[in-house]
């Protein structure tokens, strides 16, 4: 049977609404042919919910996770869940629906998402380290060498990916123990104080946004040290006004128990609240940052000190003390918008920390700087990794490293490359938090195969893919909330 010529199997009036929608709705200028519609006899009448057309308002982040059937969400907001049977960049996707008799083809223009129903879980090594690129691609794999041209990780999705040095802005090695979390990461490892909040928040490329509405987002950290540091780079328009609030004992509710830094204009105030008691530990100024526009921030406590030590683009602002300590605090960090202006999060990290504030004597705008475990910054050239020995030069000698040693190497920005946008640039998403932007050259049940100037040509297996999205540059995705200008 053509492809184009549908039969839908009605279970309910839902389904045969929805059947409909399906043939003039979201398919189909690229669906054209018969339309059959078969009711059953009364008895069969039932709701199968997995084969209902889902509303655009659940959004595929929410049950992407549990979900047992492949969903696709359209540049329209309608979402379809079936199996996923294949793409053809010239003739489109085949997808499966529980109602169809046929497979239907929907051409990849209109296609904003894939969730596949599979789940792996992922593989985990001691010596894995993390590259995140200039175009917000992140992957992690084990270290085969890197030269001055490339990296070479051999990932668990994907084998070797040889990866343009141009194209690295940070490398963070997993094997040192120091890194606790690397985020912002995906909408789903979120939770929203209310519902309306959810959709005030996008994630994308590597930041997390807020749309100028109020709203708070909250989420899990693994457990916290004696000593950590919460690093990040905070973007705002007109007049900051946001609460950071740490070691919350609750993801959705600051007053829950947390400490909180307010930070409104040139006021940066640090306070406790909740049911640990409230205890205002004063404010301080720091000139001409609402003017700054963007910032880098860096929250460190030290428990048993009872201290919170601020630094604002790596100057010491402001240390305060809690005599009554963190023993009480949770392991929740919360972002709070507090008015109308939009916000973008990146570079988000959580790591062990050694209790030293180390003042910044190393910019990577002309050179490669590299941290170390014990907070120890060092500027310079990264020659070379082989295995798990890092050389690095800086202006006196060249020496190597043990890679447990080193907590992050930050990239000459000078140096960097930007891969050009391709018409057919997909996203991969990948279990456990990576991302492929890659032009799509075919896509299986078994595997993802694409190219693109960072990478090479890449052949990703399928059972590992989360996601996918399409049409990345086209503006209508603003209106799903997975885009945006700040």
């Amino acid at each position: 049977m053509n492809p184009s010529h549908f039969v839908f199997l009605c279970r309910d009036f839902r389904v045969l609404a929805a059947g409909i929608l399906l043939a003039f709705g979201l398919g189909f200028p690229h669906a054209r042919g018969q339309i059959t519609i078969v009711l059953p006899d009364t008895e069969d009448l039932v709701a199968d919910p997995e084969s209902l057309v889902e509303s655009p308002h659940q959004g595929s982040h929410a049950s992407s996770s549990k979900t047992t059937v492949d969903t696709l969400t359209f540049l329209t907001g309608d979402q379809l869940s079936g199996k996923f049977l294949g793409i053809d960049r010239d003739e489109g996707i085949r997808f499966h629906h529980p109602d169809a008799e046929s497979p239907i083809l929907f051409a990849l223009k209109n296609l904003h998402e894939l969730t596949f129903a599979h789940a792996p879980i992922p593989e985990i090594s001691e010596s894995l380290i993390m590259a995140q690129l200039t175009n917000g691609d992140r992957i992690s794999g084990n270290v085969i060498r890197m030269d001055g041209e490339h990296l070479i990780l051999k990932t668990r999705y994907a084998g070797e990916v040889n990866i343009l040095r141009s194209a690295l802005t940070r490398l963070l090695p997993a094997s040192s123990g120091h890194l606790l979390y690397a985020g912002p990461g995906e909408k789903s490892d979120w939770v929203f104080q209310n519902t309306g909040h959810a959709n005030t928040w996008v994630f994308r490329d590597g930041v997390m946004r807020s749309d100028g509405a109020q709203g708070g987002v909250g989420r899990k950290l693994p457990a916290l040290p004696e000593q950590f540091k919460i690093d990040m780079d905070l973007a705002w328009r007109g007049m900051p006004y946001i609460q950071i609030s740490l070691m919350s004992q609750d993801a959705r509710n600051p007053h829950s128990g947390s400490w909180t830094l307010m930070i409104h204009g040139e006021n940066f105030r640090m306070y406790r609240q909740g049911g640990i008691g409230h205890l205002d530990m004063g404010n301080v100024q720091v000139a001409g940052f609402n003017a700054k526009q963007k910032s880098k921030l860096s929250i460190r406590v030290d428990k048993p000190e009872k201290r919170i030590t601020l630094l604002v683009d790596d100057v010491q602002a402001h240390q305060w003390q809690d005599p009554n300590g963190f023993q009480a605090g949770g392991e929740n960090l919360i972002f709070q918008a507090q008015q109308s202006m939009p916000y973008a999060i990146s570079n988000l990290t959580v790591s062990v920390w050694d209790g030293k504030n180390t003042p910044a004597s190393a910019s990577a705008e002309t050179s490669d700087i590299l941290e170390l475990v014990n907070g120890d910054r060092i500027s310079g050239k990264l020659l070379r990794i082989d295995g798990q020995t890092l050389k690095f030069q800086n202006d006196f000698t060249a020496f190597d490293l043990p890679l447990n040693r080193v907590a992050s190497v930050n990239f000459d920005k000078s140096r960097q490359t930007s891969a050009r946008l391709q018409q057919s640039d997909v996203e991969a998403r990948i279990f456990g938090g990576d991302r492929l932007t890659l032009a799509l050259a075919s896509l299986s049940p078994e595997q993802l195969a694409g190219d693109s100037e960072n990478l090479g040509h890449v052949r990703v297996k399928s059972p590992h893919l989360e996601r996918l999205h399409f049409n990345l540059y086209d503006p209508r995705k603003k209106t799903l909330g997975e885009d945006s200008d700040f």
